[in-house]
């Protein structure tokens, strides 16, 4: 769905809560349709950036971009991006949010064959966006006791169970954890 969206509009925002898998999304959607950007598909990070004035900075820096002979970052970048063909995955927008809808804008605006996908907690609300809800992972139902074969189905159980096995590889849900893997899956 993200595929065909990004065929009708330059902008596209995953969203969603945290966790619900919006980065992973975003980065296989750009890894499934870099064939067609001939400039590439470039992922900036926004999740540990603090100070919004930085976020051309983060921008330019993820595309090897530097500030040129006395001209503002902001113009090296649009003057780098006006031919481009490329698409540039903007991750965690939501704490930034006025400052990521202002430079998604004027990069939309002055580069003609620029695609962006952003992910966030919510809308940008600028003209051309096409949202693209995430729902959320499927999680059992609180209660006070469950069991391993009553978690197994579970989406979120199976993301929690891939990134713990990603840390202890001998992770298993199991009758005696089940209960506590759904009240932190929760």
């Amino acid at each position: 769905e993200i595929k065909e969206l990004l065929k009708t509009s330059r902008l596209t925002t995953l969203l969603g809560p945290g966790g619900t898998g919006k980065t992973r999304l975003s980065i296989q959607a750009g890894a499934d349709v870099i064939d067609e950007f001939v400039n590439g598909v470039w992922f900036i990070e926004f999740a540990s950036l603090i100070d919004p004035s930085l976020i051309l900075y983060e921008t330019a820096s993820a595309l090897g971009l530097k500030e040129d002979g006395g001209r503002n970052i902001s113009g090296v970048l649009i003057d780098y991006l006006k031919q481009k063909e490329l698409l540039l995955i903007f991750d965690n927008c939501e704490h930034l949010i006025s400052e990521c809808a202002k430079l998604f804008q004027s990069l939309l605006t002055s580069c003609p064959k620029l695609k962006i996908i952003a992910s966030s907690r919510e809308s940008l609300k600028i003209p051309g966006e096409k949202v693209f809800p995430v729902p959320v992972l499927s999680i059992p139902a609180k209660s006070e006791f469950h069991t391993a074969d009553s978690v197994k189905g579970f989406e979120a159980v199976q993301l929690f169970t891939d990134r713990a096995c990603s840390v202890r590889q001998d992770f298993k849900i199991s009758n005696e954890n089940a209960s506590a893997v759904v009240q932190l899956c929760h």
